[in-house]
């Protein structure tokens, strides 16, 4: 499919299902900066937890606003090839019951393979709302703009 950027990957001989994020499928370049925490299902686990897919199902869960206490996390990374990579984090909570959340991502990469000549700029923004004791209301925007040789 020409109009999508998944990859897609086999499992023990079975082609896998599509990836997914926050439980949806995603349909574009991926970046970890914004991401929680990552799962592959297989098997039966996937079929419950995923969308149907006999051979797999992998999934990512996005960064959450915190209410229950405020952090900032800057890092910085370089390596061979000219790469530099920079990302901030910031959680703010917002009285007791609502939290803001921005992380940015900026990367450079002057490699010597096709796909190494990188640049990545993003900003992914989310809050938290808890207006009463069973209701969570969150709200979630990513600008994301990459550019490379391919």
């Amino acid at each position: 499919n020409f109009t999508t950027f998944t990859v897609r990957y086999s499992s023990r001989g079975v082609t896998a299902g599509q990836q997914l994020r926050n439980f949806f499928p995603v349909n574009g370049d991926n970046d970890s900066y914004a991401l929680e925490r990552y799962d592959f299902g297989r098997g039966a686990n996937s079929i419950v937890f995923g969308n149907g897919s006999l051979g797999g199902v992998s999934s990512s869960t996005t960064k959450r606003a915190r209410t229950d206490r405020a952090f900032q996390d800057f890092k910085v990374s370089g390596g061979s090839w000219d790469l530099i990579r920079g990302t901030v984090d910031f959680n703010q909570p917002i009285g007791t019951k609502a939290a803001v959340r921005l992380v940015g991502l900026g990367q450079n990469v002057n490699g010597w393979r096709q796909k190494e000549f990188d640049q990545r700029r993003g900003a992914f923004v989310t809050t938290t709302f808890d207006p009463f004791r069973n209701t969570r209301i969150r709200v979630e925007a990513e600008a994301f703009c990459g550019f490379d040789d391919g």
